[in-house]
């Protein structure tokens, strides 16, 4: 039994190394993937369990809705290909290459911001939701910061819809125009100051 498991733990961690190996995000960022021999490897697997664990406790997530649709015999299988394919090829070389931009920008001083674009719906929350637990295993300080949390106050839109009544996007907040635009500087500006190492900002 114990062999057993052993040679399962060495084909799942074989699998694993081919699945981040094809990362385009690994590829595009140009980072080289530690060989399953290097202690290197042993950080990207804790990390990646990590986020699987948070990932799986997550079922509310849309992607997992839509796999629960699968036929049952599947629903297992096809759950985990693409939890892992997620963790593997996108989250983790995501977060290798925002630590690579970290020590590359470290000597400027102050704190290193990065931005995430992405279409609605996309996940980009749930994506930097696991960026900030990863960080933060590696006792990094970390602050997220959406878009969604500069909206103009419900005053203030309504004043703008009113201002504008030819204008039906800047009746609701989300288009352009509905955001606080000076309050998002002003908090970017914040975070950039920071330079004491307890105030460090990955």
């Amino acid at each position: 039994l114990l062999i057993a498991r052993g040679i399962l733990a060495r084909r799942r961690a074989l699998e694993l190394h081919r699945l981040a190996q094809s990362s385009p995000v690994l590829k595009a960022s140009k980072l080289s993937l530690p060989s399953r021999d290097d202690q290197g490897w042993e950080a990207w697997r804790a990390a990646g369990e990590l986020l699987e664990a948070r990932l799986r406790g997550s079922g509310s997530s849309g992607w997992l809705d839509r796999v629960a649709q699968l036929p049952w015999r599947v629903v297992t299988w096809r759950g985990d290909a693409l939890l892992l394919e997620r963790v593997y090829q996108m989250y983790l070389p995501v977060f290798y290459w925002v630590k690579e931009m970290r020590r590359l920008t470290c000597g400027r001083g102050g704190a290193s911001l990065i931005g995430m674009q992405c279409l609605q719906g996309g996940g980009k929350t749930t994506l930097c939701d696991g960026l900030e637990l990863l960080a933060r295993s590696e006792g990094l300080n970390c602050v997220v910061a959406s878009i969604d949390d500069f909206y103009l106050t419900f005053a203030e839109q309504t004043a703008l819809a009113e201002a504008n009544p030819d204008n039906p996007l800047l009746k609701f907040r989300g288009n352009a125009g509905s955001h606080d635009l000076e309050l998002g500087a002003e908090t970017v500006r914040a975070l950039k100051a920071c330079t004491t190492k307890d105030a460090e900002v990955l």
